[in-house]
């Protein structure tokens, strides 16, 4: 099982930080924040990270303005 989001997801082996959030509809080219059992990962090694049982991932949309 993994978190996303406070949400649970069957754990899939062999599957990328990349492919996990792709599947919920997040893009690369978006503004989001990943964070990985506290850990900030890059969107360059998303696609080259390889999720374990029980990690949890937040996505952190970054909002910008003034």
């Amino acid at each position: 099982m993994i978190i996303i989001d406070g949400k649970s997801y069957p754990y899939q082996p062999d599957t990328t930080v990349l492919e996990a959030v792709s599947q919920l509809g997040i893009q690369s080219d978006n503004m989001v924040l990943v964070v990985i059992d506290g850990r900030v990962m890059p969107w360059n090694q998303l696609d080259q990270e390889l999720i374990q049982d029980g990690v949890e991932i937040r996505l952190l949309h970054i909002v910008s303005g003034g």
